[in-house]
């Protein structure tokens, strides 16, 4: 065990010596916000692929008066996990392990000891904007142990793996693969056995409790979803901003740079043809309704289509956008400030209410990894809504 240990610190030691490089290479573009050293965007609505190797140590009982030591000794063991990452914190899973393990010297020279696990868990990320996250655990599942001799059928015994805990380190040694060692225990209690293989199962009429401990080195590799900054807590000057009201538990997030690109104002292919306009290039500044020169104007070409012109009559949705940063609940009341500040001028230049749904998609269809796309994210799309 005290070898496993030391290969699995080795192998640690190395990923940490490569994730420098690695991140580096992944940095934002030129002109993005630049990543704070030691600070990751972590997985959301991803799903994750994690493969462990383990040195394990068989404790307990059998069952009827059967100890594990007299059966299986130590033993190396293989896992994999099917997870999907609800958000950086939480993920939720199954997972399959198959282990190997010596027989002890009380068994025939001919025997093999070998069997698996399947079962359900949840992870709970501890420092997930972190490089080094540790993580916990816990599941449940069921256990199969078998005894074969020369190669032919054996004692099966299984039963429930009533519980079981897993403690380990994700280094991220990139934006979407961690590796790092850990060390795991569960619970066991075998109920059944047949000595016959595969058919005659028999109750084990003295339960007992057994574990396998387990030391060893996991890998994590999520598959899309996206990549979030850790939320941040900014201070701004008192100002006039896009929202009307800052809610109290959530401050805005920091302002972009003054180099960023401006948020969007879209207009539908379709308004565009029927009203004749030729361009729907307008755009606000960042955390602001305050549309400059063309941006009026466009606004004014659509109010007075949809009032009087080719679209009287008609209704419009104007949906509004946010990038993904910041709570879920925050950017969906930021999305619908950003859609009513738009529909509120449309009215002022005689857009009947009744024809005018405003609503918000915060950053459901954000798709934005860094500035560049954060800017597109921005967004109010005005659209025909019958």
């Amino acid at each position: 065990m005290r070898r496993t240990i030391v290969c699995c610190a080795a192998l640690s030691a190395l990923a940490f010596a490569i994730h420098d490089e690695a991140w580096a290479q992944s940095q934002p573009m030129e002109g993005a916000a630049p990543v704070q050293k030691g600070v990751v965007r972590a997985p959301k609505s991803a799903f994750e692929i994690g493969v462990d190797t383990a040195f394990t140590q068989p404790f307990g009982d059998l069952g009827n008066e059967r100890p594990m030591g007299n059966v299986a000794d130590e033993g190396f063991a293989l896992g994999l996990e099917l997870n999907y990452r609800i958000n950086p914190v939480w993920a939720i899973g199954i997972d399959g392990l198959y282990h190997w393990s010596a027989a002890d010297d009380e068994q025939r020279d001919d025997t093999s000891i070998f069997g698996g696990t399947v079962g359900v868990h949840a992870t709970a990320h501890m420092m997930p904007y972190g490089r080094v996250d540790p993580y916990l655990t816990i599941g449940t599942g069921y256990r199969l142990l078998m005894e074969s001799r020369d190669g032919n059928d054996g004692q099966l015994t299984h039963g429930w793996e009533v519980g079981k805990a897993k403690l380990g380190l994700d280094i991220r040694v990139s934006p979407s693969v961690a590796i790092g060692p850990f060390i795991a225990a569960d619970l066991n209690r075998f109920f059944f056995e047949n000595p016959e293989g595969p058919t005659g199962d028999r109750d084990i009429a003295n339960t007992e409790w057994s574990t396998f401990l387990s030391a060893g080195l996991s890998g994590r590799f999520d598959i899309g979803g996206r990549r979030v900054p850790e939320p941040r807590v900014a201070f701004v000057p008192a100002r006039t901003t896009f929202i009307s009201e800052t809610p109290p538990a959530k401050p805005p997030p920091t302002p972009a740079p003054a180099a960023a690109p401006p948020s969007q104002l879209v207009i539908d292919a379709g308004i565009l043809s029927a009203c004749g306009i030729e361009s729907s290039k307008a755009y606000f500044e960042f955390d602001s309704a305050a549309l400059q020169g063309v941006g009026r104007e466009l606004l004014d070409k659509v109010a007075q289509c949809v009032s009087e012109g080719p679209l009287k009559g008609r209704s419009i949705a104007v949906v509004g956008y946010t990038d993904p940063r910041g709570s879920d609940q925050y950017n969906e009341r930021l999305g619908m400030s950003r859609a009513q500040s738009v529909s509120t001028y449309l009215g002022s230049k005689g857009v009947p209410g009744d024809k005018m749904a405003t609503e918000s998609r915060g950053e459901k269809d954000a798709t934005g990894a860094e500035e560049k796309g954060w800017s597109y994210d921005r967004r109010v799309y005005i659209r025909l809504a019958d």
